[in-house]
């Protein structure tokens, strides 16, 4: 799973950014380390359900938080990283290729956004309210087991009592490469598809591409001015309750 370093410059915003640069560089931390978290969690508990071949009560909700959250932190960081190029483009490069492969993210969430307005069209793409999730599996992935020997389980949640006939299973393409044991997650909704996977190793580029050129721009500064703000501050107070009778 992609995680930032405690060292990482964007956990570590010098004061020389303003507050609102600094808000900004913020705003795109969150929701790529919440993408990346989401997904991890996300094939965790597929392989689990693949593992036990059934749904376990709390399975549909978790994998669906889980997979709109990804969805919705895609969306997020594209409004975010457009405000980045046009105020600060020396800060990106990629910003382009980023904003313009993951558009089907901002379109599928904007169907589930108005779904009241979109109910006919969502049953005529044999859709459902929180969409369709889809993965393969490699089950008995081992250097000891013979690759043809490999067994990947395609398999596919379809929430809700809604029943949509001929909703077809997830395959992989000749050389196509899956992530081990759990890759190609995929939601669908509406007409859209949206793989997962693939979509936060975008976020990883995105973000790896931004904390370089940052700290290229930072190279020979008097260290005076580099000095940071602490970063994701927990507090706590302890108080003394007073029991009164009624």
């Amino acid at each position: 799973m992609f995680k930032l370093s405690a060292g990482s410059l964007l956990k570590n915003i010098p004061l020389i950014f303003s507050a609102e640069e600094t808000l900004l560089l913020d705003g795109i931390r969150h929701p790529a380390e919440m993408a990346c978290y989401a997904l991890h969690r996300l094939a965790g508990n597929l392989w689990k359900i693949t593992a036990e071949g059934r749904l376990a009560e709390g399975d549909v909700e978790s994998v669906f938080l889980d997979a709109w959250a990804v969805v919705d932190s895609i969306d997020r960081l594209r409004g975010l990283l457009g405000m980045v190029e046009r105020r600060n483009p020396e800060w990106i490069s990629g910003c382009q290729e980023f904003l313009q492969s993951t558009q089907t993210f901002r379109a599928m969430r904007n169907v589930t956004d108005h779904l009241g307005a979109r109910i006919p069209y969502v049953v005529a793409k044999k859709g459902s309210a929180l969409g369709v999730l889809k993965w393969l599996a490699v089950r008995n992935f081992s250097p000891d087991v013979p690759k043809n020997d490999w067994i990947i389980s395609t398999c596919l949640i379809l929430p809700g009592t809604l029943y949509q006939p001929n909703v077809q299973f997830l395959l992989s393409r000749d050389g196509e490469q899956i992530d081990n044991p759990v890759g190609k997650i995929s939601l669908f909704a509406g007409e859209y598809e949206c793989d997962l996977n693939d979509g936060v190793k975008k976020i990883v580029a995105v973000v790896e591409s931004l904390e370089l050129k940052l700290r290229a721009q930072l190279v020979g500064m008097d260290p005076d001015n580099l000095r940071c703000a602490k970063s994701d501050i927990y507090g706590k107070a302890d108080l003394n309750a007073e029991v009164r009778d009624a």
